[in-house]
């Protein structure tokens, strides 16, 4: 599974996180949580005043501080999900049928690379 490492420093800890929102579905839920459940607090991986690292790229910047949960807009939290096609763009030659096709396309040649080395 390909993860993203996300460090906090103020707590020295290491949040994996999925890199790609399709495999943000096969990590295991909490026991508590149904798959379809939405969530109304939405976990951070820093709380607030953690100097993030590494993600100044100006010179001579302050440090990035995190902010509350709060404070960012809502869309940022819904970036990581899947788009969902209406019917009428999963028609054929329509956007949603292209993307399912590309993601088709894609885990076939995955698989017949994979079988190659074998």
């Amino acid at each position: 599974m390909f993860h993203r490492a996300v460090r906090c420093s103020a707590s020295r800890t290491i949040y994996n996180r999925p890199r790609l929102a399709h495999l943000a579905s096969s990590v295991s839920q909490p026991a508590n949580t149904t798959p379809n459940a939405k969530n109304t607090s939405v976990p951070s991986s820093c709380p607030k005043d953690t100097v993030l690292t590494g993600l100044s790229w100006l010179k001579g910047q302050g440090p990035v501080v995190a902010l509350a949960d709060e404070e960012y807009p809502p869309w940022l939290w819904t970036v990581l999900e899947p788009r969902k096609y209406t019917e009428a763009e999963m028609q054929p030659g329509n956007a949603g049928y292209k993307a399912q096709m590309r993601k088709e396309r894609k885990a076939k040649i995955r698989l017949s690379n994979f079988m190659k080395t074998q």
